[in-house]
């Protein structure tokens, strides 16, 4: 459980959740001013934060016995 749990917060760490040291000044006219990214945004391995469903659908979850 430990190993599982611990794979499910990299992941999420990675792909779902924002980084204040990784955002991006936002030089379009809108009206957010940091472009918000993940790390994985930042090594250009996705193009956009994903969100818990998207991360269980896709990413497969090993089954050790």
């Amino acid at each position: 459980m430990h190993k599982a749990s611990a794979a499910i917060e990299d992941i999420y760490y990675n792909l779902g959740l924002t980084v204040k040291t990784l955002r991006l000044k936002n030089t379009d006219d809108s009206k957010s001013k940091w472009i918000k990214r993940t790390p994985a945004m930042a090594a250009q391995l996705t193009d956009h934060i994903w969100t818990l469903k998207e991360l269980f659908d896709k990413i497969p979850i090993p089954n050790n016995h």
